[in-house]
């Protein structure tokens, strides 16, 4: 896509979810370090990364994706960066879920990531 194309010309990585899943902690600790001395992060949560059956509410339901204590663990693990200023959730589509297992995947991802965070914030 043109997002990946972007990304890789300004030398990011896009993970895909297979990837990602032999070792979500780790994935997670090596965007933090590739942000180097960033001063803020902003985290977008597509929930097209979680599995078909866990999020079929999504444009694109991804078999084999991401499940969703994979996914609450990395967004713990985010969330306790001090560099944190910011936190989405995207592609929830409510026409196409089902049972709302999309809606109730993402609430709960908003409640780990919230759950997650240090200090005083």
């Amino acid at each position: 896509t043109a997002y990946h194309d972007y990304l890789a010309e300004q030398g990011g990585t896009v993970l895909p979810p297979e990837s990602v899943a032999g070792d979500p902690a780790g994935a997670v600790d090596d965007a933090l370090a590739a942000l180097g001395d960033v001063d803020a992060v902003y985290v977008s949560l597509d929930l097209d990364v979680l599995d078909a059956a866990a999020a079929p509410g999504v444009s694109a339901p991804t078999p084999g994706g991401l499940s969703t204590r994979e996914l609450f663990r990395m967004l713990g693990r985010v969330a306790s960066d001090d560099r944190i200023a910011g936190f989405e959730i995207v592609e929830c589509a409510p026409p196409l879920d089902a049972g709302n297992r999309t809606a109730r995947a993402g609430a709960r991802a908003v409640a780990h990531f919230l759950s997650g965070l240090g200090g005083d914030r």
